[in-house]
């Protein structure tokens, strides 16, 4: 057991708890021993011993779901009358061998959860058949989150044996806070949210709790905590109907209890000072820290000039619900007795809507607490308006918060502003806002501004912007100020359980050289209870807007997010986030330049993030000038979605150890991530300029993130450095989703001397839905050969694949690999089946010299049997020079057009199991050594041609109408067209050649036959190019001439005589 005075109680009950071993003892009317105990050191004392007999309470168990003072319920437990020791009822669950954890939490009410601050010991009753259950460790967690705990409790039993089966055990636990608990640092006992009972029971059945209890046991050693009602023997009273002035006095405060001042109307307090003033903790008081004393103002005016404050030993001054004006404050030594405290309370409580406050504090100074903050503006279920303006604040040296605004319960219009002032040497942040268990009042908003003012030598946090369990309209603008020598961060963002909307607008910021982060954001999403009791399934949003901030020199990095969209796969949350920076320089940090990553795993909930980068530098950081890490666990069985976009505009990444890096680490289930970059700069990184991997399985050579889908959009930029893309382990999570990735890189400059590593690939059990992946490469500028291939891409499936690339508008030149190497494949690695399904677009591509081929293109199937592979490549205005093979391709089909082939060390085509078309190209001598075909693939030359007719005679003039029919050496008829220009016909896609396997084929010569009304022409043609023939028709046909005046026999035929009828000609058109 720890250290400090527990509580005991033996309940003497013999019937039902105990054994009556002395016959005649006589118990009645008394129901327990009760005394305190110590322990250390194998030491045991004993003290405050007495008989009770006070009714055995029952606080808890008259019912899974109590109501009154003690209202909430018991998770998983049912009311039963069957059995019960105290009352009627107890609550029961089964429970199983061993370990157990049974939880009560407490319904919210009058303005808070349970109150246990006045309690130093806790007894129940466990009942349980062959045997017993004790408590091994107890829980309690307020309404923060915090927590206390105790452990190896004294489980008093009677005959640790099968002889005990049948009756009540008594299980004590203590409960002293300041003595006997483990307790996380702030951890408030009168806000009490639920508790958590580890139990142990060697065996399994159902398990009943009876006469859970909180008490307070008579204390050895000190007195117990305050009353209701304070012994306060001195101190200076103004009642509502009075106001209370205070001139040049002088107040010195005598032990152990020491004075206070307290108005509950106008208060006016001037050129005075006090040393040692009142203090208390209660839970009737509404603030935080549950303290308040010192100098006292509730309601009316306050007007505090020239006062000085030391030695407080909980608040120096607490004003509640009052218009204030303050200047010339000096407190100091304040919360020494009650921390969590501050020097300075400005609190709005209860307020309506409808009432107004406004607060002014000035030149003033909040120094040396040794446990608590220097100035506190706290808005507790204050649903009226509130304007608190803060200036020329010097805060510095307390154990917590230099100056904390903290919002709770409802809230409404409440505006804080801070100004020109400076935080440094506080053991917590210099600045902190604080939002937690709030509820926004409708059409209302916290707005607060923080501007001119610095944060120096602090502990966590130079300034903390914080909600948490909440639902808000917050906006908050953070401008002007400077924060350095923090021991953690210099500017915290931390946001938990968030519905409504957070804006946090950052411009000219500062925050270098501190021991940690230049910004750390933290924000987590995960189903609670707000302060109602209402189970709230968050869906809010975080807005963050910089501009203008300089994050430099720090020990950490120069950002840090971390995003847990938790949640469990029957409650998924939201987690709405965004992003929007510019002009701001990252630079010159230990760690990462910018830093996004997960915390946590499994996690159901949904993220979506928008981060949006303009004319930004990232410089000089020892890591990647940005590093985005991927591991969200997201659930798409169970309905959750993860969508991040990322994009940068006219941003620099130089000098850094990496550009741009992004980690895809194991199980990202489901995530959807876009980057984007438009004309930006990476130069002069020590590795790469872009850097993109997984997790990795190597024994399957496949990766492991199970991301969804995965975009690169680079455009207009200059890329000086490596670029390694491996988009990895893209998974279909068994058909739920379509696994794809992307990359595009568009009109950019490449200067390094490697190729872009380019792969997109899946999970190996990826097996359900093809993987799509798409590559575009179109329009860059390559300023030095490279020393591997000019341009390298890969493609994996599971077990299939949809591959796309588009390669337009490329000069590459001069690689000692290929020109273009593709691959596309899968990863599946047993029989079955398993397919590609490729297709490659090049356009206007100029290859020159490469060591080895042109282009190459080939399949691939970790396990063979069961694949195939189909495929199709276009290869369009292009050029091919000083290459061993033009083209290689396997298991692809595809077509060449207007391509010229030129200086080729060995054959022009290569094809395995594929068909080519090659039309109107420059490709070699039609040969079997220059057109290689291997198994069952084909090389199919294709020409055009044109055929023109004209009369010999008059070559000038086409022969309109003339009918043309074209037929190859098979007298197989191709094609049959009509003159009607001198431009003739045209026949396309004459295929004259085909290159097998077993040899070349072809159609020449074809037959052309030119047919004008019985004048007709026939002329052969090889065609091994495009090829234009003129056909010249004779009419050698003569005309018919017809005399049908004068008639035969009559005179006139046998003299000189005028003739008259008709001519035709129908090959010249003569008809007349």
């Amino acid at each position: 057991m720890q250290r400090g005075w527990y509580g005991i109680y033996f309940d003497l009950d013999m019937e039902n708890v105990g054994y009556g071993w002395q016959y005649g003892l006589d118990l009645t009317g008394i129901t327990s021993i009760q005394f305190q105990m110590y322990n250390r050191m194998y030491s045991c004392w004993i003290d405050g011993a007495y008989f009770d007999k006070t009714p055995r309470g029952d606080n808890i168990t008259e019912s899974a779901n109590p109501t009154g003072d003690w209202a909430g319920y018991w998770s998983g437990f049912s009311t039963t009358s069957a059995r019960a020791h105290v009352g009627s009822y107890s609550v029961s669950k089964y429970a199983g061998y061993s370990t157990n954890y049974f939880y009560y939490y407490w319904n919210y009410q009058n303005g808070r959860y349970a109150d246990l601050s006045m309690y130093n010991a806790f007894k129940m009753y466990t009942y349980a058949p062959y045997g017993y259950a004790y408590l091994y460790e107890f829980r309690v967690y307020d309404a923060n989150g915090r927590y206390a705990y105790w452990y190896t409790s004294s489980y008093t039993y009677f005959y640790y044996n099968w002889n005990y089966d049948g009756k009540w055990h008594t299980c004590n636990m203590p409960f002293d806070q300041s003595g006997t608990s483990y307790t996380y640092s702030g951890f408030d006992w009168s806000n009490i949210r639920y508790m958590r009972m580890y139990m142990r029971w060697y065996s399994s059945g159902t398990i009943y709790i009876d006469g859970a209890e909180f008490y307070y046991s008579q204390t050895a050693g000190k007195a117990g905590p305050p009353g209701l009602a304070e012994d306060i023997p001195h101190g200076i009273y103004a009642l509502d109907d009075g106001e209370l002035k205070i001139t040049n006095s002088q107040f010195t405060s005598p032990e152990p209890w020491g004075a206070f001042v307290r108005s509950d109307s106008n208060l006016n307090v001037k050129s005075s000072s006090f040393d040692g003033l009142w203090g208390t903790v209660h839970p009737s008081i509404m603030n935080d820290g549950t303290t308040y004393g010192g100098i006292l103002a509730f309601g009316g005016k306050t007007i505090l000039d020239d006062v000085t404050i030391t030695k407080a030993s909980s608040s120096g001054i607490y004003v509640q619900n009052s218009d204030v004006t303050a200047t010339g404050l000096d407190i100091s030594g304040h919360s020494a007795t009650y921390p969590l405290s501050a020097g300075m309370i400005v609190a709005f409580t209860n307020t309506q809507v409808g009432q107004t406050h406004t607060v002014s504090v000035s030149s003033s100074e909040f120094y040396n607490s040794p446990q608590g903050s220097g100035l506190m503006i706290l808005g507790q279920h204050a649903r009226g308006d509130a304007t608190v303006d803060v200036d020329d604040v010097y805060s510095y040296r307390n154990q917590v918060y230099g100056v904390v605004t903290e919002v709770t319960g409802w809230t409404g219009n409440l505006t804080v502003s801070i100004s020109n002032s400076e935080f440094e040497m506080n053991g917590g942040s210099g600045f902190t806002f604080n939002a937690h268990d709030a509820k926004v009042t409708p059409k209302t908003k916290v707005a607060f501004k923080v501007e001119a003012s610095d944060a120096i030598e602090n502990g966590a946090y130079g300034f903390l912007f914080r909600a948490d369990k909440s639902h808000l309209n917050v906006d908050g603008h953070i401008e002007g100020l400077e924060t350095y020598d923090n021991t953690g961060n210099g500017i915290g963002i931390e946001v938990g359980w968030l519905e409504g909307i957070m804006n946090l607008y950052f411009n000219d910021i500062f925050s270098h050289e501190n021991m940690g982060n230049g910004m750390y954001i933290y924000f987590r999403q995960s189903q609670f209870r707000d302060f109602l009791g209402t189970t709230i399934l968050p869906k809010g949003k975080l807005m963050v807007d910089m501009e203008s901030c300089f994050m430099a020199s720090n020990e950490g990095n120069g950002v840090y997010e971390v995003h847990n969209p938790a949640g469990s796969y029957q409650d998924i949350p939201t987690q709405n986030y965004e992003m929007i920076v510019k002009n701001t320089t990252i630079e010159k940090n230990n760690g990462q330049g910018w830093y996004v990553q997960p915390q946590g795993r499994p996690q159901y909930g949904s993220r979506f993030a928008n981060y949006e980068f303009y004319n930004s530098v990232f410089s000089d950081n020892k890591g990647a000038g940005f590093y985005l890490r991927d591991q969200y666990y997201c659930y798409y069985y169970y309905g959750a979605e993860m969508e991040e976009t990322f994009y940068f505009y006219n941003c620099t990444f130089t000098y850094n150890e990496r550009g741009f890096r992004q980690y895809m680490d194991q199980y990202a289930y489901g995530d959807d991530v876009e980057i984007q970059f438009e004309a930006c700069t990476f130069q002069d990184n020590d590795y790469e300029a872009l850097y993109a991997t997984g997790y990795w399985y190597s024994y399957y050579d496949s990766g492991m993130s199970y991301m969804k889908r995965v975009v690169y959009d680079v455009k207009d930029s200059l890329i000086d450095g490596y670029v390694y893309l491996h988009i990895s382990g893209l998974y279909d999570q068994g058909g739920n989703v379509k696994p794809e990735g992307k990359i595009s890189i568009v009109n950019s400059t490449y200067t390094y001397d490697e190729p872009m590593y380019l792969r997109i690939g899946s999970y190996y059990y990826s097996t359900s839905t093809p993987t799509m992946a798409t590559v575009v490469y179109k329009g860059n500028t390559h300023t030095s050969p490279s020393i591997g291939n000019g341009i390298h891409i890969e493609m994996y499936g599971g077990s299939r694949l949809t591959g796309n690339i588009d390669i337009q508008d490329m000069d590459i030149f001069d690689p000692l690999g290929h020109g273009i190497y593709v691959k596309f494949g899968t990863l599946y690695r047993y029989t079955g089946s398993k397919s590609v399904s490729g297709k490659v677009n090049m356009v206007n591509v100029d290859i020159r010299n490469p060591l080895e081929d042109g282009v190459y293109i080939h399949t691939s199937h970790r396990q063979p049997s069961g694949g195939s592979s189909t495929g199709f490549y276009s290869l369009l205005n292009s050029r091919v020079q000083g290459a061993n093979t033009g083209i290689k391709t396997f298991d692809f089909s595809g077509e060449i057009r207007n391509t010229r082939f030129s200086n080729l060390r060995e054959e022009t085509i290569y094809t395995y199991g594929g068909v080519i078309d090659v039309y109107e190209s420059q490709v070699g001598p039609i040969s079997e050594q220059n057109l290689r075909v291997d198994e069952k693939g084909a090389i199919r030359l294709w020409f055009e041609l044109r055929v023109k007719v004209v009369w010999r005679d008059n070559p000038d003039q086409f022969v309109d109408g003339t009918t043309v029919e074209i037929k190859d050496n098979s007298w197989t008829i191709l094609g049959v067209n009509s003159i009607d220009d001198m431009e003739g016909v045209l026949f396309t896609n004459l295929n004259s050649y085909t290159v097998l396997p077993e040899g070349i084929f072809t159609k020449n010569p074809y037959i052309v036959t030119a047919d004008y009304i019985g004048i007709v022409k026939e002329q052969q043609v090889q065609i091994k190019e495009n090829t234009e023939i003129i056909i010249k028709l004779v009419d050698d046909i003569r005309p018919r001439l017809t005399v049908e005046s004068p008639a035969d026999g009559h005179e006139q035929r046998e003299q000189s005589i005028t003739v008259k009828g008709t001519v035709y000609d129908k090959h010249t058109g003569v008809d007349r």
